[in-house]
């Protein structure tokens, strides 16, 4: 679990140098994943649903957003 912004970019960043004979120290980066699960949702309609979109951050932190996406609902009225 990933709690702070320095944690996730170390798991990001591979300090290790990109050949094992190079002597450049760019990092690599690694290809992750990213998504929070909301404790405590907002509701519609008593049931939980949730929105998928796509973003792709490349590494110039550029942020592209895909058009689409979609929502889904529960099935089942929200209960702890």
């Amino acid at each position: 679990m990933i709690n702070s912004l320095h944690s996730f970019l170390e798991m990001v960043y591979d300090r290790r140098p990109i050949k094992p004979t190079s002597t450049q120290s760019k990092p690599k980066i690694r290809k992750v994943v990213v998504q929070k699960y909301i404790e405590n949702p907002l509701l519609y309609n008593n049931r939980k649903f949730d929105i998928w979109i796509w973003v792709l951050l490349n590494y110039d932190l550029k942020v592209y957003f895909y058009k689409d996406g979609y929502v889904r609902t529960s099935s089942e009225l929200f209960s702890l």
